[in-house]
């Protein structure tokens, strides 16, 4: 959908849907108001059957007013290329924030588990509903989740950027990692509209 038709229907709802605002305060009032709830329904209905391509907007004027504002407002993506991307993402909290997705998917390896009969049950994931929930969060790297360029180099980590043969080509593994320690975290980033956002952290460090 083209911006001018997005601006166009934003327009038409700011002046079509008064009445439908107005119908649900209405509805909200109330028992006693049900005669005139009822009465205002049967009014807008027949106004609206008059044409069926007004009917059609008005009952889906949520969804079209919340494409048509994504549309408008979303940001342009910070970089052409993944490698570009990533570079980006470690250096701004912001651009983190922006390009995570919630509730997203945490794995986690429990060292305690490795190398017992329990083994099989070491790694497991769970879902994660806000971004300063993710055990990774550090208010120390000013509120990152994925190191900073500055924090990687201090560290000795190391970062390789791959597509697994087991996901679509739409997604990217970040892995940051000591080539000499069991230290390894990765990050699963989906290709969508455009850009990048992250939708799983795996943590297998040992």
């Amino acid at each position: 959908m083209g911006k001018d038709a997005v601006n166009w229907l934003l327009e038409f709802f700011k002046a079509s849907t008064p009445g439908l605002t107005l119908m649900h305060r209405y509805a909200r009032c109330g028992l006693k108001h049900r005669a005139v709830v009822r009465a205002f329904l049967v009014v807008q209905f027949a106004v609206l059957s008059t044409c069926p391509g007004l009917l059609v907007f008005a009952l889906d004027t949520r969804g079209l007013i919340s494409e048509a504002h994504a549309a408008i407002s979303k940001p342009a993506c910070p970089a052409r290329d993944f490698s570009s991307f990533v570079e980006v993402f470690a250096e701004s909290a912001a651009i983190q924030r922006q390009y995570t997705r919630l509730p997203l998917v945490y794995g986690h390896l429990d060292q305690n588990l490795v190398g017992t009969p329990r083994e099989n049950k070491a790694f497991s994931r769970r879902i994660i509903n806000s971004f300063e929930a993710i055990p990774l969060f550090d208010p120390a790297d000013g509120g990152r989740i994925f190191s900073s360029k500055m924090k990687i180099a201090k560290k000795e980590f190391e970062m390789e950027v791959k597509t697994p043969p087991e996901y679509p080509g739409n997604h990217t593994i970040a892995t940051i990692f000591t080539p000499d320690a069991g230290f390894r975290l990765h990050y699963r980033f989906i290709k969508s509209g455009g850009c990048w956002t992250l939708i799983g952290i795996d943590d297998r460090s040992i």
